[in-house]
């Protein structure tokens, strides 16, 4: 998965990241868009067209309000040449330390992205409607030159990031534009809203900030619309961090260069994430800078690359915020490629492309429409087998018939196809078009069915773009494991579409994957697709199997990420440690049987230990859903001289368990403190050790510890007692003092418990 782990390279105006696992593979940000090129021929046409003059014999001429129109179409994409690849793929090697022919190199996987327009005098989604140009209360005396906006608002996400659109001009806008061209301008521009998910690096450090002094800086409400390069953002960052505003804590011991470049990433990471939430992206445009801002940062008018403007959907409250990355996560960035679109040809191509046409010529008894389809990539992504338009001009019953064509799209067949049919005195330009979809079965992916017959649309434009993603519902999830429990053997992990069973859906898909801990693990791909657009959350149900035999299946969850890694749901270890204490030498097992069950957990796990001599102590532990559950049924079977001594079950949430002779028992020392605090009495923690003390002779076992210390005032010591043996035991206090010195009391003899200490005597 693609990591914003630093360092990231910037080659020939190209982001370029790293992979997060595997380190010969490279994502490389959209380059600025330019114009498109279908079949060598650049996407590109301003069309022009001239309106009669109407005669009549008793009323004269009729001069129209308009002698004319046009439109221009375009094309934009997101594409690096051959020859740019090969670069960089050559300086990244280098920069890397890797040969050239190891490296892979990949365009950012973007799951979401739009398109916006600059045209002259109007700016806009190119999906939105226009209004009317009179509504818009222009300058007076000022013409209108564009008249609407169309075309599509989503670019293909996978390959060159197309998108084609149309501008409807007025007379004055044929003529502006056609001028402009001629001198080589660039009048209409496009900016790409694209998002993408990576992967966020971990670092020792959290980022403490004030957000309502970050936003104040760069202008409060007042800077909103003003446009900030991202150099700029930097340097007013930097300078908060240096007046305190922003603050940068280290969470590890790391000094000197290493604590520096902690600092440095957590800085960065906290620049991004600031930039993600508080600006959003703007064309590139000369705009005035507030008076009074803090930071003295210049004005934006001036820079190159992408422009940010503060976000004045979001309030902040004077108060700290504090910004943590010591963990690794999937987080999603926004990328803002933008440029306009240079044409670039010489007066005799660009002739070609200037097409100025009267409405009684012959050429308007043509209507032709380019249909643009998906790349090989989308289609072997989406699996479709092929593509069939069937396009109509005219309508049924009417003179002349209409004329039917169907174009077949294939992955290799794809690009651009061309309908055209003469008009034959039609007045009309509207034309219809009905799409099927056929798929081809794929493991991972669940679709409700192999063939899409959509309903026929109808369409006016000289253009027609094939959008899958906007004509079916298309879930694709990727499945890792993350954090799993040591003793997991696998997961299976149950994928459901949609999440709620109980949800009315005709279409519902069923997917198990199974991972395997382990860093060589790779991910798991999950693909529905369905003809109901509007996309509901998929259910995820994991069940963990364990190495021991043990199973857990975590309950159903609803989800929307596209991508899930699945980590571990417990949050606790149960440790026991058994220790056999033999009261006969003639013991020849011990068999111990355990029995863990969360009932509000609904998890159970069973084990069974067998103790042989020469008998030792062991400790068995597993995962846990709760600290606070810490309960588990033990039963003792002691095998001895060909005996079976089976006990009852019994209930313990004790750290140890004392199993081989039910004559031994428990002695427990409860230790309490009385009278003032600890630090009331200049001590900063007390030590009490507590020693069996056998019947004849000197102490065998070893002594026990506990440290009381702040607000602790009781503990529990427990003492293993031999058949008929009193409580007796002897204790020792060492006190441990505010100023730095210990005073350690002599041995006492006790008989008694609780054993109650004063704290003004210590």
């Amino acid at each position: 998965m693609l990591s914003f782990e630093l360092p990231a390279f910037e080659i020939a105006g190209v982001t370029v990241f790293r992979d997060h696992a595997v380190a010969s593979q490279f994502y490389y940000a959209a380059p600025h868009p330019a114009l498109a090129r279908s079949g060598g021929r650049a996407m590109f046409d301003l069309m022009a067209y001239s309106v009669d003059l109407r005669h009549s014999v008793l009323a004269g001429t009729t001069i129209p309000d308009e002698l004319g129109a046009g439109f221009l179409t375009m094309g934009s994409e997101c594409l690096l040449s051959a020859a740019q690849l090969s670069a960089l793929r050559g300086e990244l090697a280098g920069r890397a330390g890797l040969p050239q022919e190891q490296v892979s190199l990949a365009g950012i996987p973007y799951h979401k992205g739009s398109v916006r327009v600059i045209a002259l005098d109007q700016m806009t989604t190119p999906a939105d409607s226009t209004t009317d140009p009179a509504s818009a209360s222009p300058t007076k005396g000022r013409p209108t030159f564009v008249e609407r906006l169309l075309g599509s608002g989503q670019p293909a996400l996978l390959g060159d990031l197309r998108s084609i659109f149309s501008l409807s001009l007025s007379q004055e806008g044929v003529a502006f534009l056609k001028g402009l061209y001629e001198d080589r301008a660039a009048p209409v521009g496009v900016v790409y809203d694209l998002k993408f998910y990576g992967l966020r690096p971990a670092v020792e450090a959290v980022v403490h900030a004030n957000l309502s002094r970050v936003f104040e800086h760069f202008g409060g409400s007042l800077g909103v619309g003003y446009a900030w390069a991202k150099a700029e953002v930097k340097a007013g960052i930097d300078h908060l961090v240096e007046t305190g505003d922003i603050q940068i804590e280290l969470t590890s011991q790391a000094v000197g260069d290493e604590a520096q470049r902690s600092k440095e990433l957590a800085l960065s990471l906290f620049r991004d994430r600031i930039v993600q939430e508080m600006f959003r992206p703007v064309p590139q445009t000369t705009l005035p800078l507030p008076t009074g801002l803090p930071g003295g940062l210049g004005s934006a008018g001036t820079t190159t690359g992408v422009n940010l403007t503060l976000d004045l959907k979001r309030s902040y409250e004077d108060k700290q915020v504090t910004y943590s990355f010591r963990e690794r996560a999937p987080e999603e960035r926004t990328h803002a490629p933008q440029s306009f679109l240079k044409v670039l040809l010489s007066p005799a191509e660009l002739a070609q492309h200037i097409h100025q046409i009267s409405l009684d010529d012959p050429f308007f008894e043509l209507l032709d429409v380019l249909v643009t389809g998906p790349t090989r990539e989308e289609m072997q992504t989406l699996g479709l087998r092929q593509i069939a338009v069937r396009l109509r001009y005219g309508e049924p019953g009417a003179q002349p018939p209409p004329d039917t064509a169907e174009l077949i799209f294939r992955p290799e067949s794809t690009g651009d196809k061309t309908f055209a049919v003469k008009r034959r005195g039609r007045r009309s330009l509207t034309y219809h078009a009905a799409l099927t979809y056929e798929f081809m079965p794929q493991s991972g992916t669940d679709g409700d069915a192999l063939r899409y017959d959509l309903p026929e649309r109808v369409g006016t434009g000289r253009s027609l773009l094939l959008n899958p993603y906007a004509d079916f519902g298309v879930l694709n999830v990727e499945v890792e494991a993350g954090r799993l429990p040591p003793d997991t053997q696998e997961v299976d992990v149950h994928l459901t579409y949609p999440a709620s069973a109980d949800r009315a859906s005709a279409f519902q898909a069923d997917q198990h994957v199974r991972l395997t801990p382990g860093p060589d693990a790779a991910p798991r791909r999950w693909q529905v697709r369905t003809q109901d657009t509007g996309l509901q959350p998929y259910g995820v149900q994991a069940t963990f199997a364990f190495t021991d035999g043990g199973t857990y299946t975590t309950p159903l969850q609803a989800r929307q990420d596209p991508l899930l890694r699945l980590d571990s749901p417990f949050t606790a270890q149960r440790q026991l440690l058994i220790k056999p204490v033999l009261a006969s030498d003639q013991i020849t097992q011990i068999t111990v049987e355990l029995d863990y069950h969360d009932e509000a957990g609904n998890y159970r796990r069973t084990r069974l230990v067998e103790l042989h001599p020469p008998f030792a102590s062991v400790t068995q532990s597993w995962p846990v859903l709760s600290p606070d559950r810490q309960t588990v049924r033990t039963r003792v079977t002691v095998h001895e001289s060909g005996l079976l001594t089976e006990g009852d079950w019994e209930a313990t949430d004790e750290p140890s368990l004392i199993v081989g002779s039910a004559a031994h028992r428990v002695g427990r020392v409860d230790i309490r403190l009385i009278g003032p605090a600890l630090a009331d009495v200049g001590l900063d923690a007390l030590q009490i050790k507590v020693q069996l003390l056998p019947a004849a002779g000197p102490p065998t076992d070893d002594p026990q510890s506990v440290l009381l210390q702040g607000a602790d005032t009781q503990a529990t010591v427990s003492l293993n007692l031999a058949p008929g043996q009193p409580l007796h035991y002897r204790f020792q206090t060492t006190a441990f003092k505010s100023d730095g010195s210990t005073r350690e009391a002599a041995w006492k003899d006790m008989t008694a418990s609780p054993l109650i200490l004063s704290t003004r005597t210590l």
